[in-house]
C-alpha cells in the first residue's frame, strides 16, 4: 500500500479516481491533514499546529533578522490584509496572539479568504 501524507492541506482520506470512477491505483491513498494527524497522533490538525507553535515559542530567540523574510510583495500585502480583515492585528499592525494565527490558518472557512 502507498500513502501520500499531506500534512498541511485540509481534508480527509481519498483515493484518486478517473472520470469513469475507476481508482488510479487500488493501493494508493491520499491522507490530508484532517485524517493524517489524528491517525498518527490522536490530535487534530489545529491541535498539532498549536503544539508546534508552543515549541517554537519556547525555543525561539528574538533578533532583528528574525523578521527578514523574502516573499513577493503582493503575497505579503494580501496576507497582511487578510490578517487585518480577520481581526488578527492590533492597532499597530502587530499580531495580537500567535494562537489566533494558527486558528486562522487551520480553519477551512478562513483559509479561502487569503
Amino acid at each position: 500500500m502507498c500513502v501520500f501524507g499531506i500534512t498541511m492541506d485540509r481534508g480527509t482520506r481519498s483515493i484518486r479516481r478517473d472520470k469513469g470512477q475507476q481508482a488510479h491505483s487500488q493501493n494508493t491513498e491520499m491522507w490530508l491533514s484532517d485524517y493524517f494527524w489524528p491517525f498518527f497522533t490522536n490530535y487534530s490538525y489545529e491541535e498539532m499546529m498549536t503544539l508546534v507553535l508552543e515549541v517554537l515559542q519556547e525555543e525561539f530567540t528574538w533578533s532583528e533578522n528574525a523578521t527578514q523574510i523574502e516573499a513577493p510583495r503582493d503575497v505579503l500585502e494580501a496576507f497582511g490584509a487578510a490578517c487585518a480583515s480577520n481581526g488578527l492585528l492590533d492597532d499597530e499592525s502587530n499580531f495580537k496572539d500567535a494562537r489566533d494565527i494558527v486558528r486562522f490558518i487551520c480553519a477551512p472557512q478562513r483559509r479561502s479568504k487569503l
